[in-house]
């Protein structure tokens, strides 16, 4: 992520779609109430992505050690919850490693090919473990690489691999109505006549060793993000039963002019198909997605815009626009966790974490030690959030 400095405005729109019609409400902060933070935790090196592990109350920090920048091995922290310390951190043979995810089957956690029991090491030996996320499936208790490694997470063998073709497999989610994982994947083909990058974009479906379905949104249609660093997040909303899938419909080479033709693509499980775009007009570049059990609204950040969307889980529209910032990148909201203690929303931008309530409400904003919160993860035992950075800041519900 880059370092950008903070040009502090908070004001919130509430921007209610009716076709393509809106009335926008502006809001001052909501009543913060005791939400602080609680300490912070040096160092995390890196600090890019982050797991909880519920089983023996440790947070996983995986450091991707500046993979954009080089090609280095990668490392992982782990962090005792109860006393917010360090205990060790562990280097991978991983280069760049960016998948990292915690099995309830087994309570162990998988990042950069290695398998970590507690603050044990199991296994060292599990694929590149370059996958930018990976993915499990519990109904068959198998985990995906985004290198397409197929583990058992029973024996913690790849007992397959997966052919991608082409295609850069980047993040996964897991649909508990037919037992699928989904993973968004793109390929950009460039024209070295007419010095165009065609885009394109798909949603494989994976069961078992096989992928068994390929949901395609054609050309132009993108997941990359600006700058070269990967996006193509998706959720699964538990509600309709759908996948939801955030859709740049044409590349952003520039930044940033904005596009009409951006939309959240549903996807039904169950014929595996685009049943609905829901249009989310004047968006630039969409990027992360989190779903909200509480309000059953399912929210989408715009980097370059600035914005968290709220999508209505039984309108299917966008009911809700909420400004995290300013111009030129200061406020732009990147990835989600959702507190289940205080029901709000919590989203990274770039050197903050702000905090949204149910209503939709900006409820606070809180200020990062590191001026680069990469990720979230939340800690139900003790109602922390932790922003992982170089340095994780410990949040209070």
């Amino acid at each position: 992520m880059k370092l950008r400095q903070l040009c502090f405005a908070l004001i919130v729109s509430l921007f209610v779609l009716s076709g393509f019609s809106s009335q926008i409400v502006s809001y001052a902060f909501a009543n913060s109430g005791s939400i602080h933070v609680v300490t912070t935790i040096c160092c995390a090196q890196s600090g890019d992505f982050g797991v909880y592990d519920p089983a023996h109350k440790l947070l996983f920090v995986l450091n991707n050690n500046e993979g954009a920048y080089c090609d280095c091995l990668g490392s992982v922290t782990i962090i005792n919850t109860t006393s917010n310390t360090v205990i060790k951190t562990v280097n991978v043979h991983a280069e760049n490693p960016m998948g990292i995810i915690y099995v309830p089957s087994n309570h162990e956690v998988y990042a950069g090919g290695y398998v970590f029991d507690g603050t044990r090491i199991v296994s060292k030996t599990l694929g590149t473990g370059y996958g930018t996320f990976e993915g499990y499936n519990p109904s068959d208790k198998l985990v995906y690489d985004g290198d397409g490694d197929v583990v058992n997470t029973t024996t913690n063998a790849v007992v397959s691999h997966l052919n991608f073709s082409n295609m850069e497999v980047m993040n996964f989610a897991y649909d508990v109505a037919d037992h699928e994982v989904y993973a968004t994947a793109y390929a950009n083909t460039y024209n070295s006549t007419s010095g165009k990058v065609t885009y394109t974009a798909e949603v494989l479906a994976l069961k078992g060793t096989k992928v068994i379905s390929v949901v395609s949104f054609g050309q132009n249609a993108s997941f990359s993000y600006l700058d070269g660093n990967d996006a193509g997040f998706l959720a699964y909303n538990p509600y309709n039963k759908y996948i939801y899938v955030p859709v740049n419909a044409y590349p952003v080479d520039s930044c940033c002019p904005k596009s009409p033709a951006n939309y959240v693509a549903l996807i039904d499980a169950a014929g595996n198909r685009i049943v609905r775009k829901i249009p989310v007009p004047n968006s630039e570049q969409l990027f992360g997605i989190k779903h909200d059990p509480n309000n059953n609204e399912t929210y989408v950040s715009d980097d370059v815009n600035e914005n968290v969307y709220g999508i209505s889980s039984t309108s299917n529209k966008v009911v809700a626009t909420i400004s995290t910032g300013c111009a030129n990148y200061c406020g732009s909201p990147i990835f989600f966790a959702y507190d289940s203690v205080n029901k709000d929303i919590y989203a990274t931008t770039y050197n903050s974490t702000i905090v949204i309530s149910p209503s939709n409400k900006i409820v606070t904003s809180i200020n990062e030690t590191d001026a680069a919160p990469n990720y979230l993860v939340f800690d139900k035992s003790n109602s922390y959030v932790y922003s992982i950075a170089e340095t994780v800041t410990v949040i209070s519900s």
